[in-house]
């Protein structure tokens, strides 16, 4: 039985090493998050967010399009949407 508990020893010590490991790092993302700048449904990064009345982050537009002119719209995640970017 002592061959085994010594077999044993070193991985109980990797594994404690490690959960505290983890421990320290959830601890230090937890105090980092509260740091980070607002991002909620008004604010984006630190830069306020304004939707028009059909739900773009753009100027007012008029419906039906004025003749002559165009729109495109553009689909896609965060980085389309201008996360962190003010307005101007």
């Amino acid at each position: 039985m002592s061959r085994m508990k010594q077999s044993l020893a070193p991985l109980g010590l990797i594994g404690a090493v490690l959960g505290g490991s983890l421990l320290l790092l959830e601890a230090t993302l937890r105090v980092l998050a509260v740091r980070r700048p607002r991002n909620d449904a008004h604010w984006t990064w630190g830069y306020p967010v304004s939707l028009n009345n059909l739900g773009f982050r753009e100027r007012e537009q008029i419906v039906p399009k004025p003749a002559g002119g165009f729109r495109i719209m553009v689909r896609g995640d965060s980085l389309t949407w201008d996360v962190g970017l003010p307005v101007d």
